[in-house]
């Protein structure tokens, strides 16, 4: 079977789309490929073809839990073996998923960049026969990039067990540093990138400045019926949003990460059933979505990055029918911008007390904690250290790209657990006789949850409590946690959970090396500048703007956005005025409307610049003269 009769026989396309091909051709030459597609560009195709065909199987890299087990699946329904190691399945199942993978009976195995340093998996990777490593969303590979994430920095690592396999790395967004940066940190032998145009044909940009943002959003909405996303950059803003919509008469809901997993798979399974159902949501929506027939993407609040705002807008369209994304925007937005990358980057000093406050309470001491997972109440630690929540959620993320900490996406059912102490310790306390027997089966189930906290499903806890009831077990829990025999807490959607990857260090001791935070924030500001510049410069067209951003060249303009449109405008007004100007020197407003129709008021940016270069003079209200004809 060919590339293909695979994609007719699994797939039932009869063609690849533009690149499609290519890709897949040069991956099954054996070489490390580079692929840059844009968004709805088909990137799952380029992977699961070659993937499908090689014997052996692709290991594919991913930080979408969604994406995973949306393309897992998938793919089972056309017939082919697939799964997913995500956070919060047990160690069983997990060993149970490598053991298949290892006799060879599965064609894709799906992992998170995390996953790629756990003993266990590490223990299996000489007995996976891979053919390929396919690696998504890899612009996060790089520092340079809008979301790096250090463990895709694991992936170099473990490419020498499978040497003789090619990489896929897939992006839709990577500028030209980002595009050198993923080559080099993936080992590429030599350069090897298949580039399709971010230019979408069917998709207009546009921006729009005003005073009342609310009332420009339903004005959008209306000349684009259909489903729709409105990207804002808080939670609350957001609940807000989609309640004063649904009080309009909008069939709109709102999606963040403070919602539990249940709650928003319920809502995003509801937002793509219903045809002209409106999503108000953070930018924790959106990725690994597959919702073709979007009208409209609407932003109310500037994103931090043109990347971030081309990988959102690009949700629209995606089934090639006409569609519009706007970003809507007031002048106040420009000093938000820049407050949002002071939060982005704390001093030193903050990101120290940010580091105090993640072990506040705890019973880690100086010198210990490696490989406990502890919560932090970010909320609570805001007002006691007196620090935004926003610039403590970056010190973490600073922290975690030094290599001090790992933040951990909390999961559905998952609680963390830790003993402290050996068995006769814990017979020494006064605790119940069912305590002390969950304690010994918790040592003997769990390798090491003494020395370190470890991550277990609820539905376990029952079995190994022996009740019905989840109540039962968690005051059995609380009895152990109150008499300081066990470190114990369930996941809160408020909270940040965070693996210590280094003992406790005073925090005077703290160093980011100048490529986790200098060499970033200049980035940062570089990026925050072309973000500004896309929203406020009316002369440049905003295709262009992007497209030149991402490094394409002899870019023309779209003749669509709102610049093009109103310097299309505008040249028309030029050229009704220059006509005017021959037929008579005055001329009342009403006789310039019902002459010129394009021409509403003496107000038209046109009028207005010519009067102030003296070409023409205002009489009276209503009456204008031009001072030379044929000027």
């Amino acid at each position: 079977m060919d590339a293909e009769q695979a994609l007719l026989t699994y797939w039932g396309h009869s063609k690849f789309r533009p690149l499609q091909k290519e890709i897949v051709e040069s991956i099954l030459e054996g070489k490390d490929t580079l692929a840059l597609l844009p968004t709805g560009g088909g990137k799952s195709i380029c992977f699961q073809v070659p993937g499908l065909l090689l014997p052996g199987m692709c290991l594919v890299v991913s930080p979408l839990i969604a994406l995973m087990e949306d393309q897992v699946l998938n793919l089972k329904q056309r017939g082919i073996s697939a799964y997913a190691i995500r956070t919060g399945q047990t160690s069983g199942t997990i060993r149970s998923i490598l053991d298949e993978c290892a006799e060879g009976k599965v064609k894709f195995l799906y992992v998170s960049p995390e996953r790629l340093i756990s003993p266990l998996f590490l223990g299996y990777l000489p007995y996976l026969k891979v053919s390929m490593l396919a690696v998504d969303e890899a612009h996060c590979i790089s520092q340079w990039g809008y979301d790096f994430r250090p463990h895709y920095l694991n992936i170099h690592d473990i490419r020498p067990w499978f040497p003789k396999s090619p990489v896929l790395a897939l992006t839709a967004t990577a500028t030209p540093d980002v595009v050198v940066d993923i080559q080099k940190k993936l080992g590429f032998p030599e350069v090897n990138v298949f580039q399709k145009s971010f230019k979408r044909a069917n998709l207009t940009y546009a921006v729009a400045e005003t005073d009342n943002k609310l009332d420009r959003l339903v004005i959008f909405l209306r000349r684009q019926p259909g489903s729709a996303v409105v990207y804002v950059r808080n939670r609350n803003k957001c609940e807000r949003i989609a309640d004063w919509l649904r009080s309009q008469g909008w069939d709109a809901d709102y999606y963040h990460a403070g919602l539990d997993s249940a709650n928003r798979s319920k809502k995003q399974a509801y937002w793509i059933q219903q045809p002209n159902a409106i999503m108000v949501a953070t930018n924790a929506f959106g990725m690994g979505i597959d919702k073709s027939n979007v009208r409209a993407v609407a932003h109310l609040d500037l994103p931090d990055t043109l990347e971030a705002y081309f990988q959102e807008a690009g949700r629209a369209g995606r089934d090639e029918k006409a569609a519009t994304a706007l970003l809507i925007v007031h002048q106040k937005d420009r000093e938000s911008l820049k407050e949002n990358l002071e939060q982005q980057f704390p001093t030193l000093d903050e990101i120290k007390l940010a580091y105090e406050a993640l072990y506040a309470g705890s019973y880690i001491s100086l010198g210990e904690g490696t490989g406990s997972v502890i919560e932090l109440d970010v909320e609570q630690a805001s007002k006691r250290i007196g620090i935004v929540p926003q610039k403590i959620h970056s010190a973490l993320g600073l922290l975690e790209r030094g290599g001090y900490v790992q933040c951990i996406e909390p999961v559905g059912e998952v609680c963390y657990i830790q003993l402290r102490g050996e068995p006769k310790q814990l017979r020494s306390m006064i605790v119940s006789k069912k305590a002390i027997e969950l304690c010994e089966r918790l040592m003997r189930k769990i390798p090491g949850i003494v020395e370190e906290t470890k991550g277990l499903r609820w539905d376990q806890l029952r079995r190994w409590t022996y009740s019905e009831e989840d109540s039962t077990w968690q005051e059995l829990l609380k009895e152990l946690s109150d008499l300081g025999a066990l470190y114990f807490f369930m996941p809160n959607s408020e909270r940040r959970i965070v693996r210590l990857l280094t003992e406790r260090v005073p925090s005077s001791h703290l160093q980011l090396a100048a490529s986790v935070y200098r060499d970033r924030k200049v980035i940062a500001e570089q990026k925050m500048k072309a973000v500004d510049r896309y929203a406020f410069d009316r002369n440049s067209c905003r295709l262009s703007m992007l497209l030149t951003y991402f490094g394409e060249q002899d870019v023309e303009a779209c003749g669509v956005c709102d610049v093009c449109l109103t310097q299309r405008q505008k040249t028309g007004l030029e050229q009704a005025l220059k006509q005017a100007r021959l037929e008579k020197e005055e001329w009342r407003l009403e006789e310039i409307k019902d002459r010129f129709p394009g021409i509403d008021s003496f107000n038209e940016p046109v009028f207005r610049e010519w009067i102030e270069l003296g070409e023409i003079e205002e009489i009276k209200p209503g009456l204008i003269r031009f001072t030379g004809r044929g000027a």
